[in-house]
């Protein structure tokens, strides 16, 4: 039986992601486009999923958790087209799964550190084997300065709570300095390496394609960026342009998924940082007790 073939579009993000979600990918005729909506976290589970399982899942997380993305992806199907069909291709877009080598995660006084690319390859050949899938990878790609240039703009909220990534300049300066404790990921944007990853462990290339070359005018090239895909689609617009003027981008102290606080949790919050900054210790103990039921839960999920 032939393998199903899924296009999976990885990345890299800030390079028109949004753009092919919202108006290209649900226009492929042919094709059936799993969908994703951006800023509607309870909406983006399967890909989430996806991208959580390659990225940061341990070893043994991932072997129990990977057949259950298969179920995921036809339960995905058949609810948006009726019915499962083996004989047309799927396409699934998380720019997330690229986003996870350049994204720090903060280990506080062990460091910070981003997912390891030969680790997602490997992890791309097991879910291609144990999912009887013919994976087709793609990726936009753009000047590497640029992708971070925006990245941090996206994540500022994120990246500037980080002790020397709360500005732009410390950002840049951590990235390419030789720090054993602060790995940003900046090497993993070699894309020569990662086409080496994947020969490697996929037998196969991945379908990169410069955004300047994807993205003309008012039109997405997609006859130009694999050879399945036969058309060009028209566009009304570039989503999520950050770019203002004079190599200026716009970010913001909250993202827009973010709901605002209400007065009453500002003072409370507020309130929590002035003792947490100014009391002494013994003015500001939190008594934090555990219930029967908590222990059971704990005790059955940890002996199931």
């Amino acid at each position: 039986m032939k393998n199903r073939k899924v296009f999976i579009h990885i990345g890299w993000p800030k390079a028109g992601s949004s753009t092919l979600q919202k108006q290209v990918f649900n226009k492929l005729d042919g094709f059936r486009y799993l969908g994703k909506t951006p800023f509607e976290a309870k909406k983006n589970n399967l890909t989430f999923n996806i991208s959580y399982l390659l990225n940061y899942a341990n070893e043994n997380y991932f072997s129990d958790n990977l057949i259950t993305v298969k179920d995921e992806i036809l339960r995905h199907e058949k609810l948006l087209y009726g019915n499962i069909n083996n004989d047309v291709p799927l396409i699934i877009s998380e720019e997330g799964i690229l986003t996870g080598l350049i994204r720090p995660v903060n280990y506080f006084h062990n460091g910070v550190g981003v997912s390891s690319p030969n680790k997602l390859f490997q992890r791309l050949s097991i879910l291609q084997k144990t999912l009887n899938f013919d994976l087709q990878l793609l990726a936009v790609t753009r000047e590497s300065s640029a992708i971070l240039h925006s990245f941090y703009c996206q994540m500022y909220h994120e990246l500037s709570l980080i002790n020397r990534l709360n500005t732009f300049d410390k950002y840049i300066a951590t990235g390419v300095s030789k720090n054993v404790r602060m790995d940003l990921g900046f090497s993993n944007l070699n894309n020569k390496k990662l086409q080496e990853l994947a020969s490697l462990h996929l037998n196969q290339n991945i379908y990169f394609i410069e955004m300047k070359k994807l993205f003309i005018d008012d039109y997405v090239m997609l006859n130009e960026w694999h050879p399945d895909f036969n058309s060009r689609i028209k566009i009304t617009k570039k989503e999520n342009v950050r770019a203002d003027e004079n190599n200026l981008k716009i970010t913001h102290l909250r993202p827009i998924w973010i709901k605002k606080v209400s007065v009453k949790r500002l003072i409370k919050n507020l309130i929590r940082m002035i003792k947490k900054d100014f009391f002494p210790h013994r003015l500001i103990k939190i008594k934090i007790k555990i219930t029967k039921k908590q222990q059971d839960m704990v005790n059955d999920f940890i002996q199931k």
